[in-house]
């Protein structure tokens, strides 16, 4: 977490991996970082020993140099490092942090931030114990959890085909092509899917989990690594890039480099479709033809990216700066939110809209009912009519629970999406601060593991009642917070709206584009439900208080910030 520098309001992201474990068997629960060092340095956290040591000789190395080279200077191959490329150090708005062999922490900038602190690394190795309550109870009850997960349809289809199915299924469904130009399926297009039977010799995961829902990849000529998620779409089909061994290419480099895939994807289709309508030219890039999937301009781009280097340096900024140093109408192709690179078209599902809009990263992973979406799946499925209807059923009855009406899960409608995102919070906030992944909880599809369990597990270890009370106060705590330090930041109401393309656009699979008074409608309904007020998005004193921030309703009194 930190202020994002690509949308100057709060930045975070997960990563998964074995770093956390390590980081809490050397007996840390967090790791804060103030001030700048005044040369390249890296932490290093071995139990209750801490030192921050020069970073001279590895500062330049990509991400898995870094790695190598640090655990050849400390002598043991088990330390866990978190570290940024060249593009965290030349701060790329959009810079990762990396860990392991491919798990990174994309999309809000933090490795921009590390390279702020000319910080290169974080290296731990802890050999301490964790102390449970109850840790027979506990064990068990992790055994049963671990069952449940094995033996859901969503799990194993995550263990099996790791996101790559998500993936196809996404792009089935046409929510990635040329910038959003349009709604539909390219022809002849590689998916995730083709590669992964073609080149994955295996599947890994993170620490201790039941999925293993990331992919092992062995190209010949060009190198080994693990890829997982949006990181299939970045630099294939956003830019049309048919090629997969160039989409290797590029998404090694990505992680080498330390940039986040799915952004470099997404201004990179923006930078192409720029390109297509005359508005920049090979004056402006360097000399190179940004056509839609060529390799030379693909790859070659992303290392100017990460060296701002040339035209890179434009594009190194973002969408929104970037479009303020091109000019020329540029900023009216810019497909973000807030300055985020938006990572999917969901025009034709009404509270993913929402979602990314009130989202506080301005994307949809913290803020969308997955519940809608997998109706708009299933819908664009093949599957037979008996499972289809099945399955919406299912569907409608959960979304009648969670927001009191059976249409919160239908994508086309714009009833009772606030509630269903309030919902999808509260789960993502849970999950999040428990140290669990989402892809094992309802938040994916996988049912057996609920906040049910999550408040029993927590109640084992900690020897005291959690309840789903607690669950859903700490979660609006969580959320109030973090939209209090956005508000500080500068952001209101106006902030949070989509493109003008995608309130034109006319979805396949749905009769009318998004509707711009019924979207605003369902904006003030959320921030009503939220308690906060509606003219501005800014937390109430009232709401403040009641969630037990009263500290930050006066700080925000006192900066002008607090809704009259």
């Amino acid at each position: 977490m930190g202020k994002s520098p690509m949308t100057g309001l709060l930045g975070d992201s997960n990563m998964g991996g074995y770093f956390s474990p390590e980081l809490k068997f050397a007996g840390y629960d967090h790791v804060l970082v103030t001030g700048r060092a005044e040369k390249p340095v890296y932490l290093w956290i071995e139990n209750d020993r801490v030192e921050i040591r020069n970073a001279s000789e590895i500062w330049g190395k990509d991400t898995y140099q870094t790695l190598s080279a640090i655990r050849r200077e400390l002598g043991n191959p088990e330390v866990k490092v978190l570290s940024i490329g060249p593009a965290g150090e030349n701060l790329v708005r959009f810079a990762t942090i990396q860990s392991e062999w491919g798990n990174g922490a994309g999309r809000t900038g933090m490795g921009a931030v590390m390279g702020s602190k000319n910080l290169k690394a974080i290296a731990v190795r802890g050999t301490k114990s964790i102390k449970i309550a109850n840790p027979t109870e506990y064990l068990a009850m992790c055994k049963e959890i671990d069952d449940l997960i094995r033996n859901s349809s969503a799990g194993q289809e995550l263990s099996k085909y790791g996101t790559t199915m998500i993936m196809k299924r996404m792009m089935g469904r046409g929510r990635y092509q040329r910038n959003f130009q349009f709604w539909g399926q390219l022809e002849n297009q590689i998916t995730p899917l083709d590669i992964f039977k073609k080149y994955s010799p295996k599947k890994v995961g993170c620490y201790g989990c039941a999925n293993r829902c990331m992919e092992y990849y062995e190209v010949p000529g060009l190198g080994s690594g693990v890829i997982s998620c949006g990181i299939y779409v970045g630099t294939s089909i956003d830019i049309e890039n048919n090629n997969p061994e160039v989409w290797w290419q590029s998404a090694l480099s990505c992680q080498k480099q330390g940039i986040d895939a799915d952004s470099v994807g997404k201004i990179l289709a923006w930078a192409m479709e720029l390109y297509q309508r005359g508005i920049i030219t090979t004056e402006d890039t360097d000399g190179i033809p940004l056509e839609w999937g060529d390799k030379n301009a693909i790859l070659t781009m992303i290392q100017k990216i990460a060296k701002r280097d040339g035209f890179g340096d434009v594009l190194a900024d973002g969408m929104i700066l970037g479009a303020r140093r091109i000019g020329r109408g540029a900023e009216e192709y810019a497909m973000h939110c807030k300055g985020l690179p938006i990572a999917e078209n969901s025009i034709g599902i009404r509270g993913m809209s929402l979602g990314i809009a009130v989202g506080p990263r301005g994307d949809q992973y913290r803020s969308y009912p997955t519940i809608e979406e997998g109706v708009h799946d299933v819908e664009c499925s093949d599957a037979g009519e008996e499972y289809i209807e099945a399955s919406k059923e299912q569907a409608f009855n959960e979304a009648e629970r969670i927001s009191g009406t059976r249409k919160g899960a239908d994508p086309g409608s714009y009833e009772g999406k606030p509630a269903m995102i309030i919902h999808s919070e509260r789960l993502v906030a849970i999950t999040d601060s428990s140290g669990v992944c989402k892809w094992t909880t309802p938040w994916y599809g996988v049912q057996a593991y609920t906040l049910e369990h999550q408040a029993k597990l927590l109640s084992l270890g900690l020897g005291k009642a959690i309840t789903l009370e607690m669950f859903q106060q700490i979660a609006d705590r969580i959320r109030c917070l973090e939209r209090a330090f956005d508000v500080d930041q500068g952001l209101d109401r106006s902030q949070e709206t989509l493109p003008k393309r995608l309130f034109k656009m006319k979805p396949v699979a749905r009769d009318a584009p998004l509707d711009p008074k019924k979207f605003e409608e369902m904006k003030s309904e959320y921030y009503s439900l939220r308690g906060w007020d509606i003219a501005t998005g800014a937390p109430t004193k009232e709401t403040l208080e009641q969630l037990g921030l009263g500290d930050v309703a006066k700080d925000l009194k006192k900066r002008d910030k607090l809704p009259a």
